[in-house]
């Protein structure tokens, strides 16, 4: 049993913890980063909440809820857009106009620290409610649901980030734009991974290997890059 426990708790906060400590600049204060993390523990309950409402409308609305449409519709405008939704705000929110958001890689971990707090509590729920062996439900989350909350987070962090800057240097428009990235890129990339897992062909699940290998290398190098490229807000 300690050992699900470590391994449900231990990865969420090992990446958060990474991309903590690659942010060289300027390290943000502790008490900011735990309230964001428990924002996105917070942000947890209306996205159940909204999944199980949407799921419901779709079902009642779909003359085949098995059909690849409805699939594609549930996991993409319901599940990916209320959890992304929900973090999007709660990070937006709890973050925007605070006097520490002063460089663009911070908007990268305040993203991560919602979005960890968020797979956190995901996490606990899956491994300790569900039905199946609780090991393996926690090893696969690990490898898997874990670095896929902290890339979207990454991404999300990234256009926010661009936002913020633009919005500070005048230019409005481009930080609308960012703002909308910010949502609309962690929606397709979330929404295509549970769409993979939702949809039984073979095909899909090898699609579904390659693309969470592609997307960790490309997240590694990408916040590698972003926070070495920093600069002030």
């Amino acid at each position: 049993m300690n050992s699900v426990i470590y391994l449900t708790v231990l990865p969420p906060l090992f990446l958060l913890g990474y991309i903590y400590k690659i942010d060289k600049i300027e390290h943000e204060p502790v008490k900011l980063i735990l309230k964001l993390f428990v924002l996105g523990v917070l942000s947890c309950f209306p996205a159940v909440v909204l999944e199980d409402l949407g799921v419901s409308l779709l079902y009642s609305i779909s003359s085949n809820p098995e059909s690849t449409v409805t699939i594609f519709i549930e996991n993409f405008f319901v599940i990916a857009l209320a959890e992304e939704g929900l973090k999007f705000l709660f990070t937006y929110q709890g973050s925007w106009r605070h006097k520490e958001f002063n460089y663009r890689f911070d908007a990268i971990v305040y993203a991560v620290a919602v979005s960890i707090g968020f797979a956190l509590l995901e996490n606990i729920l899956y491994v300790f409610t569900g039905d199946g062996d609780s090991f393996s439900i926690v090893v696969q989350r690990a490898l898997t649901s874990i670095p896929l909350h902290t890339i979207t987070a990454i991404f999300m962090g990234h256009f926010y980030g661009e936002a913020k800057l633009a919005y500070h240097r005048g230019n409005l428009r481009k930080s609308k734009r960012g703002l909308r990235l910010a949502l609309i890129v962690p929606v397709i990339i979330h929404g295509f991974y549970d769409f993979c897992l939702s949809v039984e062909s073979d095909l899909l699940i090898l699609i579904f290997f390659v693309y969470i290998i592609v997307l960790d290398i490309v997240a590694f190098i990408k916040v590698r890059k972003y926070a070495k490229e920093d600069v002030a807000i």
